[in-house]
C-alpha cells in the first residue's frame, strides 16, 4: 500500500492540481475528516425535536449553560445511512493502524465513530489497543 501511495496515488493526485509537492498529506487527510464531521455528521439545533428537547432538558439543570449550536449524530439522522456505512467502512480499513490512531487523536470523528461502532455491533475502539 505504501508503494502504490508513493509511485502511484500522490504522483496522480499532484498531477491533477488536487496535491501540491510541499503539501503535508496527513494534514490534508485530517482537513477531509474534519470536514465530513463538520457537515455530514452535524444536525442544526432545532431540526430534529428528539434531540433538540433532549438538549433543553439537560440545559435547564444549568441555566447558565448556553445551548449547542449543533449536535452530533448520523449522516442519516439518527440512525446511520448508507453514506455513513461507506465512510465507516474506509475507516475500518486502517482500523488498529497508526492513521487511525491519528484520525481519531486530532480530529472531532472520534464520537462519531464510538456510535457507528455501537450501531454494527463492535466494540468500543481504545486508541493505541492494538
Amino acid at each position: 500500500m505504501y508503494l502504490v501511495a508513493k509511485l502511484k496515488t500522490k504522483p496522480s493526485l499532484i498531477e491533477s492540481g488536487i496535491l501540491k509537492e510541499s503539501d503535508d498529506i496527513n494534514k490534508k487527510l485530517l482537513e477531509k475528516v474534519n470536514l465530513f464531521t463538520e457537515q455530514g455528521c452535524k444536525i442544526p439545533l432545532g431540526s430534529n425535536k428528539e434531540y433538540t428537547d433532549a438538549l433543553l432538558l439537560r440545559n435547564t439543570a444549568n441555566s447558565a449553560a448556553k445551548a449547542p449550536q449543533t449536535i452530533v449524530k448520523f449522516h442519516g439522522g439518527s440512525v446511520p445511512d448508507l453514506a455513513d456505512l461507506d465512510v465507516y467502512g474506509v475507516f475500518q480499513s486502517v482500523r488498529g493502524h497508526r492513521l487511525y490512531d491519528d484520525i481519531i487523536l486530532h480530529t472531532d470523528i472520534g464520537p462519531w465513530l464510538d456510535k457507528m461502532d455501537v450501531m454494527t455491533g463492535k466494540d468500543k475502539y481504545v486508541v493505541g489497543s492494538l
